[in-house]
Parts: C-alpha cells; sequence; structure tokens
C-alpha cells in the first residue's frame, strides 16, 4: 500500500481492484463506490455507526450554515454605483415610502425612484462621501440580526498604490432592501 494512504483503501488497477492487507477481493463493492476503493470493516471504515455520524455531521453543519444567512440571501441591491449627489458619509436605514422618496432626492434626483416593497421590507445604505479619483467603491455584503440589533456590514474597496486611476471626484454607495427589521440597526466596516 503507498505510504500516506488512508487504512482500508486499496489502490485500483488495471482490473479495478487491488489487494489489500487480506490479500482477499471483498465479496461485493457498496453500490455507488468508484472502482479501485475497498471496504473493510476490519481495517479501517465501515458503513455503518461511523458513517451515520459523518452523514448526520454535514447535515448539522449545513443546516447551521442556511440558518445564518438566511438575511444575507435575502437582500436585494436598490442601487449601487460610484456616483451620488451625497458627498458625505452617510449610513441610512429607510422604513417608510415618504423616507425614500426623501433619500432619493438627495441622492439621484434625475433619475427614477426604485420601487420598494415597503410592507415587508426596509432600505439600508452607505454612503462613503466624495473620494478623490475613480477606483473606490462600496458593498454592503451582509445584514443579520445580533442580539436584537441588526448588523448591516460593508466594505469599502481602493484603487491600490500603482494603479492609473481617473482624476476625477466620486461618491461610491450601496442601497440594499432588506426584510423589515424593527430594532435598532448598526453599520460595520469590515477589511
Amino acid at each position: 500500500m503507498p505510504s500516506g494512504m488512508p487504512r482500508g483503501i486499496s489502490v485500483s488497477s488495471r482490473r479495478g481492484w487491488a489487494p489489500g492487507a487480506s490479500g482477499k477481493a471483498p465479496a461485493a463493492m457498496p453500490s455507488g463506490m468508484p472502482r479501485g476503493i475497498s471496504v473493510s470493516s476490519r481495517r479501517g471504515w465501515a458503513p455503518g455507526a461511523s458513517g451515520k455520524k459523518m452523514t448526520l455531521l454535514l447535515l448539522l453543519a449545513l443546516l447551521q450554515t442556511t440558518s445564518t444567512t438566511t438575511t444575507t440571501a435575502t437582500m436585494k441591491t436598490v442601487d449601487k454605483g460610484p456616483m451620488s449627489s451625497i458627498d458625505s458619509p452617510r449610513q441610512v436605514t429607510v422604513r417608510t415610502p415618504a423616507e425614500f422618496a426623501t433619500l432619493w432626492k438627495s441622492h439621484a434626483a434625475d433619475r427614477k425612484m426604485p420601487d420598494v416593497d415597503f410592507t415587508g421590507n426596509m432600505v439600508v445604505g452607505i454612503f462613503l462621501g466624495s473620494r478623490p479619483t475613480a477606483g473606490f467603491g462600496a458593498e454592503i455584503v451582509s445584514a443579520q440580526p445580533e442580539s436584537g440589533t441588526l448588523v448591516v456590514k460593508y466594505k469599502e474597496t481602493r484603487p491600490s498604490r500603482d494603479t492609473i486611476a481617473a482624476q476625477v471626484l466620486t461618491s461610491p454607495f450601496h442601497l440594499v432592501a432588506v426584510p423589515k427589521f424593527e430594532g435598532p440597526v448598526r453599520f460595520e466596516k469590515i477589511p
């Protein structure tokens, strides 16, 4: 057996099976088992209790991942880009159509206001303020409840030092619709 090979696995030969320590071929390969892998309950893994435990652990990990990303999965970008009329840094939480109309007039009065269903949603947003060149950006990456507070995580991208960027003032922003949350909202900048 090659060094480093886990117990219970043997290397495939031209005929599809190479003998392990016992020198005998298994009576029957488990259905769906790829050629070249033999399973022996005496020398390694057997599809029994430990296989059930592994399946249970994988299922629990999947459920945990799914439950922590539900709010992130339901985020929907309302507007995003490098140019906003709001040129000072701002974090916004908008819960009503009237608040959104006021924000939109300040942000992009010359464009049609997007439709947002405020019966089940609200809008959170980040405005980075004025930046000296192109290449800056804002992105909200998650919005999740934590201890009674909706935590909105965002990141700012910057042009690298060796990038040649257009010498134009920009005001990057990102607005997203998230499921309505009645508690306080906190914004966190992440690296």
